[in-house]
């Protein structure tokens, strides 16, 4: 059995336009008068009728031609006369159609402006959309601004909301940072266990703000496209393992450069005995903003490196 998408709720108001034009048109058509025909002014015009046994003679015949070239020619554009509540009915119908094409025109210029591109994703496919909810700069995505339409309030609320527990999350994660024994001058390496309980808690104050702002029907759609990426992005609100190594590296020429190692280690949620492990390895010449919350601990030869 084939399966057939709903209709989105706004494409209905289009369909609806359609099918009045539609009733508008067929109905118009019907009524419209049959217009007769003008004679053209290159029908043929029959022949004079010559009595049988009469010859023309010369000055005779030039006469006859004479008197065909001075007749009138008949205009092309007359025609019968109509009566004059024909035409008056005539010039409304004219003007109906020609306020139907400029309706018609600003449908369709509307229709490209705002539909053009965006084609209807099917709600079998919606589960395997991924949107980031927010930027690097933990401010609303504007994927997610396009996708749940929100309106310039929503997306300030919402950022206040990102904003604030995400700072709660890393709180929390200082809070119980241990300096690993191997560090040294030219090296911070960081342990931060996991802190799933606070961290629960700051989950639930962040998703009842995001009910509260979007209503059930956008939650759920947020939830569906954006909950994996939230979860990655607030630091898996602390139901996970994290190793962070900052090192110093000098080349033979004496340019000092900064290595960053970033592991994470998570949960599986159906199999306790699988973990995920992701991370991340880089060299820079200054500490990326998502780091800047490490710079107060770097030691003195890694500091000039958050300035």
């Amino acid at each position: 059995m084939s399966y057939h998408p709903p209709i989105p709720r706004w494409l209905l108001p289009l369909l609806v336009v359609a099918l009045a034009v539609a009733i508008f048109l067929a109905v118009w058509f019907a009524r419209r008068p049959v217009v007769p025909a003008v004679a053209s002014a290159e029908a043929p015009v029959p022949a004079l009728l010559r009595p049988a046994g009469l010859i023309r003679t010369a000055p005779a015949l030039a006469l006859a031609e004479s008197a065909e070239a001075s007749a009138p020619t008949p205009s092309p554009n007359v025609g019968p006369l109509r009566p004059a509540a024909e035409r008056r009915r005539l010039a409304e119908l004219e003007r109906d159609n020609a306020e139907l094409r400029r309706r018609l025109d600003e449908m369709l210029n509307w229709i490209i402006e705002n539909i053009q591109g965006r084609y209807p994703l099917p709600e079998a496919q919606m589960k395997n959309l991924r949107v980031a909810p927010v930027d690097t700069n933990l401010l609303t995505s504007e994927d997610l601004i396009e996708i749940l339409r929100l309106t310039p309030e929503e997306v300030e609320r919402m950022d206040d909301t990102f904003w604030a527990v995400h700072a709660l999350l890393q709180e929390l994660a200082d809070a119980d940072m241990i300096i690993l024994d191997d560090s040294s001058p030219e090296r911070l390496h960081l342990h931060s266990p996991p802190y799933g309980l606070d961290g629960a808690e700051a989950s639930a104050v962040l998703y009842d703000e995001l009910l509260a702002t979007l209503g059930k029907a956008r939650f759920a759609r947020f939830l569906q496209i954006s909950a994996d990426e939230l979860n990655r992005q607030f630091d898996y609100f602390g139901d996970r393992d994290r190793i962070l190594d900052f090192q110093l590296l000098t080349s033979d020429s004496g340019d000092a450069a900064l290595f960053i190692a970033d592991e994470t280690a998570v949960q599986d949620p159906d199999d306790p005995m699988l973990q995920h492990i992701s991370g991340t390895e880089r060299v820079v010449d200054a500490l990326p903003p998502e780091y800047a919350a490490f710079a107060d601990r770097l030691p003195p030869l890694l500091a000039p490196f958050a300035e």
